[in-house]
């Protein structure tokens, strides 16, 4: 709360760059956080960094397997693109300001956890992978329909979308360093019959029963995957007016 506003999810002036670009020098990596051109975006060798303050260790595979570069830790987009726009913690456009968290900083989340995708994003995996839903739904009030429709994904037969989950942390997106709230925890990424904006990008975890979260004031709240989804949904968003709270049984 140095600042009393939140990094841009996708960097400012075109470069692209994620919010855990921006804090890089609160979680002693200064000499990093310098090497990256604010301009241009980073480098390669910036990109491939692997640092393990952004690596969960119940995860595992993000050590063992990924070429650098990985997370598993993202900043929430909000309840739904087609619906809310970016109504998370961290907007495209504008920095979130606390004062613009109108539900209030220890009732909206900020950043939460999911499980890498492996190197090559082919590798069938139903926690891993992203799957394409087989039609569209991009209207304002059509996203329960793809929401349904991503939750009737057969992560057997269905097809899987070229794109990796956490990889890479300096990236600004979804699928990168962005999630959002629209499938419950534990649920299917899904683009949206390909639309990636629109599409699914899910809390995930090897955490026993659900996921950790930390909210916009700084405390961590460990959220159960038997959350109601409208629950779930109303947590991410920082300005809905919903009245949730966190079952701590």
């Amino acid at each position: 709360m140095v600042h009393n506003v939140l990094p841009l999810g996708y960097g400012g002036g075109g470069n692209g760059l994620s919010f855990l670009v921006a804090i890089l020098p609160y979680v002693e990596n200064q000499p990093l956080y310098d090497s990256v051109n604010m301009n241009a975006g980073a480098s390669w060798t910036v990109q491939s960094t692997s640092l393990s303050t952004y690596l969960c260790p119940s995860d595992g595979l993000a050590r063992i397997e990924s070429y650098g570069g990985a997370t598993n830790y993202a900043g929430n987009q909000g309840s739904g693109f087609q619906s809310f726009e970016y109504n998370g913690a961290f907007s495209h456009s504008n920095p979130v300001r606390f004062a613009d968290i109108t539900d209030g900083t220890s009732d909206t989340v900020a950043v939460s956890e999911w499980l890498t995708t492996r190197d090559t994003g082919f590798t069938r995996d139903s926690d891993r992978s992203v799957f394409h839903t087989s039609q569209r739904y991009l209207q304002k009030n059509e996203l329960n329909k793809f929401i349904q429709l991503c939750e009737s994904v057969d992560p057997k037969s269905a097809q899987i979308a070229p794109m990796m989950i956490g990889v890479r942390w300096t990236h600004g997106d979804f699928g990168h360093s962005l999630y959002n709230h629209v499938m419950p925890i534990q649920k299917s990424h899904c683009t949206n019959g390909g639309n990636h904006q629109e599409g699914a990008w899910t809390a995930k975890s090897r955490h026993p029963g659900g996921v950790n979260s930390v909210m916009a004031d700084g405390h961590v709240v460990f959220f159960r995957s038997s959350i109601a989804p409208s629950v779930w949904s109303g947590f991410g968003s920082r300005n809905g007016g919903e009245i949730v709270t966190v079952d701590t049984n």
